[in-house]
């Protein structure tokens, strides 16, 4: 854990790291919350997390389809571990 430590500490520290997860999660809401319906989030704005961003697929009670197809896309991208429970 110390290299995490290290890193984090060189690049701000906590409250660089606060501001970074901020922006990064408020980019994926931004488009969850323009898609016109397309995605949806189950969480009402007030009380969303910064560090897991559930949303859906196709409507506000998903398209298995869709969402195994994305989930399939993002392994091909190197992005893990993307599929949550519901």
């Amino acid at each position: 854990m110390g290299l995490v430590f290290r890193w984090k500490k060189e690049h701000g520290g906590v409250e660089a790291m606060e501001k970074y997860s901020g922006e990064k999660s408020s980019l994926i809401y931004n488009i969850v919350d323009h898609s016109s319906g397309f995605y949806s989030c189950p969480v009402d704005k007030n009380c969303r997390s910064r560090t897991n961003v559930p949303f859906r697929i196709g409507s506000e009670d998903g398209c298995d389809v869709l969402e195994k197809k994305f989930v399939d896309m993002a392994i091909e991208k190197g992005m893990i571990q993307l599929k949550g429970h519901r």
